[in-house]
């Protein structure tokens, strides 16, 4: 959608007079979310979390989904904290336990490596079938693992805090030869020692150690700012740091964080690169303390936040619904909802999230929207709305369980909700196999 010049600079005067009165006001929380449908978010929510369950997430290899990334650590790790999350919300044990089931396949699943320097570290495929080594994809699923720890026995403890020792000297120390034998070299570690960014990994055929926003963000920062509140380990703490630091020096002159990889900007890549990174940033400054950067993150979120604003379709949401960083880009909503709960407050950021959340509540959208469908889609928006209903649920555990007293109700239109999605998805798929089948014939 083409916002004229106008519109952008008076966007852009109120940010900026609500950073004031941000920096201004005393430093208390404030919610400003009065205004969202808290039981169509939950329903929502349920009908994912239910939708998980069906595919079977802790088998390891996701069942009767529509593509062909069903042993995605990154996606599955994703699925397992919405329904951790959606437990923590609910009560309800049978999301807890599919969760960490898919936890324990994900620990045991481990492939042990030896550092540059004789150390024992451990890594992932990214999928079963391409068989890379990407340090975005383990970051993001180490979320998981981090999720999942207050609820593990002591034995099950025990052996992802050794999965988490390893992935963190992986990238630290990095590898005596390609672990997935297939020539490309030793790595010395994939820390950047110019700019503290982190490399991809393994990728098209070569050892990539060059800056690479989303593994900065994913294993630099969010994995990073986890493994420091687990151990209190300095060498972590300055890994986040020093992560945070190289992200917040990536925003451009739109507001916008950059797609680095390689030595290039794809521009193509723009939303899942700030997607990406917000929830990153936000597990940062929610688990490290760091003036420095806290002002510069303050400094850069108006200019941030205009870019968000002027970006949204006529849906309210990012992008062309299921393309590629269209599918990548809902936590830019994230992004609006704390603007809301830290200060920035104002008409035009709470206008943009009923828009957008408007939209997505209606059965028939969601499922054109990918939920259900599309299941990196829908694992991103069950992250994001776990996180509307209970802020930074999503990276933390909340100290109890506080379910909703009508959650019979919700249950109810849960239900009712899964009940319109299935009839949406047997409709697309039966109309495509027919359309199939008379390509054959």
């Amino acid at each position: 959608m083409r916002v004229s010049i106008f519109r952008k600079f008076t966007i852009l005067l109120l940010l900026l007079l609500s950073l004031f009165a941000w920096q201004c006001a005393p430093k208390k929380k404030v919610d400003n979310l009065g205004f969202i449908n808290r039981d169509a978010v939950y329903a929502q929510l349920m009908q994912i979390s239910d939708k998980i369950m069906d595919w079977h997430l802790g088998n390891g290899r996701l069942e009767n989904i529509h593509d062909n990334t069903a042993t995605s650590i990154f996606i599955n790790g994703n699925l397992a904290r919405v329904l951790i999350c959606t437990y923590e919300l609910t009560g309800k044990q049978e999301y807890l336990q599919e969760g960490l089931r898919y936890c324990r396949f994900l620990a045991k699943s481990a492939k042990p490596v030896m550092t540059s320097k004789g150390h024992q570290a451990f890594w992932w495929y990214d999928m079963e079938d391409s068989k890379n080594l990407y340090l975005a994809d383990t970051g993001t699923a180490m979320a998981a693992l981090f999720k999942a720890m207050p609820y593990l026995n002591k034995s099950d403890k025990r052996l992802v805090r050794s999965r988490l020792d390893g992935f963190f000297r992986l990238i630290t120390e990095g590898t005596d030869a390609d672990p997935t034998n297939r020539n490309r070299g030793a790595s010395p570690g994939w820390i950047c020692k110019d700019s503290g960014a982190l490399g991809v990994g393994y990728y098209r055929g070569r050892l990539e150690k060059r800056p690479y926003i989303v593994s900065t963000a994913q294993a630099g920062v969010l994995f990073g700012s986890l493994y420091y509140k687990l151990t209190k380990k300095s060498a972590s703490k300055k890994m986040a740091v020093r992560a945070t630091s190289w992200l917040l020096d990536d925003f451009g002159n739109d507001g916008a964080l950059q797609y680095d990889i390689m030595g290039q900007v794809w521009p193509q890549n723009k939303f899942q690169a700030n997607h990406y990174s917000i929830e990153a940033l936000l597990c940062f400054f929610d688990t490290i303390k760091n003036k420095k950067l806290k002002n510069i993150y303050k400094e850069r979120f108006p200019a941030f936040l205009n870019f968000i604003l002027s970006s949204r379709n006529n849906n309210g949401l990012w992008g062309i619904n299921r393309t590629y960083d269209a599918q990548r880009s809902i936590f830019m909503m994230t992004a609006l909802i704390k603007a809301m709960r830290t200060g920035f407050a104002n008409k035009e950021i709470q206008e943009a999230i009923s828009k957008g959340l408007g939209w997505l509540q209606a059965p028939e959208n969601a499922y054109s929207y990918g939920v259900n469908v599309l299941i990196r889609q829908t694992g991103f928006v069950g992250l994001m709305y776990a996180d509307l209903l209970k802020e930074g649920i999503t990276y933390s555990n909340p100290r109890k369980i506080d379910a909703p007293g009508n959650l019979v109700e919700l249950t109810r239109k849960a239900h009712e909700l899964s009940q319109k999605m299935d009839e949406f998805e047997e409709k697309e798929f039966l109309q495509t196999n027919e359309t199939a089948g008379h390509a054959v014939k």
